[in-house]
Formats: structure tokens, C-alpha cells, sequence
């Protein structure tokens, strides 16, 4: 059975956002392709945190990293964090995934200078994220 229909997971679409990011990830996984999901070292994500720190960690953030392997896995992301999402044979990726309560939501990377799109490689840590956009929910997760 593809992941995007599996029974256990709801799909949900905004009707004001463009579901183009999900599909993607709903493809992925129904391909069986192996992902990972880098966090967006910023303050956004990490308001407690020097941006001095956040600037180191951000020249080696490769190596924070969680293994995506199935849909669940998303579920297993750290809450309230969003980062980049790509399958491991792509090297750059546009799709920005973060959990909150139980939700996936798909959000747009812009550069907060100039507004234009940011991907993984363009990005260099300084990104603003659109908080409305996509979410993916797990019926267990939400308890819908």
C-alpha cells in the first residue's frame, strides 16, 4: 500500500497554500525513498540560543540530521522545529517540514532580506519561514 494511502494518515490541504511540497513527500515515500530532515539552525527555531552559536552550528549543521525512512518517521522530528526535508540522492531540496502538536505542516523558506525563495544550499542559515502553509497529520498522533 503508498504511504500517502495508508488508512492511519490524514493528508490535509489548505485551501490557500499550494500542495505542490506535500505531494512531493507523499511521492518520496510511496517511491520507498530514503530521506532526511535537517533542522534550520536559526532563531526562529532557537530563540534561547546566541546567534554566535547558532552561526557555528550552522557551518556544520550535515551532521544533524534524522533518518526518514516511512511516514511515521516524520512524527518523530523534534516539536516546533522546522527544517529541510529531501530524499538522500537529491542534493538541494525546497521542502520545509515542521511538527507542531502532532502535525506535520509544509511551510516556504524566504530570505528574510530579500524575500525571494530559499532552498537547502541557498539558504546559509538565514531563512524566515511562511507559518501558513501544508500539514500532514497522523490520525494516532492528533487523536482525530
Amino acid at each position: 500500500m503508498n504511504a500517502s494511502q495508508n488508512p492511519n494518515y490524514q493528508w490535509v490541504n489548505h485551501p490557500s497554500a499550494d500542495d505542490s511540497m506535500m505531494r512531493r513527500v507523499q511521492a518520496w515515500l510511496d517511491q520507498d525513498k530514503s530521506m532526511v530532515w535537517f533542522p534550520i539552525l536559526n532563531s526562529q527555531n532557537f530563540p534561547d540560543v546566541s546567534p554566535a552559536i547558532l552561526l557555528h552550528a550552522n557551518q556544520s549543521h550535515r551532521c544533524f540530521a534524522w533518518s526518514i525512512e516511512e511516514a511515521e518517521d516524520l512524527l518523530h522530528i523534534p516539536e516546533g522545529v522546522t527544517g529541510w526535508l529531501l530524499p538522500i540522492d537529491q542534493p538541494d531540496t525546497d521542502v520545509v517540514v515542521g511538527l507542531w502538536e502532532g502535525e506535520l505542516h509544509f511551510v516556504a523558506a524566504v530570505d528574510q532580506g530579500t524575500g525571494q525563495p530559499q532552498t537547502l544550499l541557498s539558504s546559509k542559515g538565514i531563512t524566515a519561514i511562511a507559518a501558513d502553509s501544508q500539514d500532514h497529520s497522523q490520525n494516532d498522533a492528533t487523536g482525530s
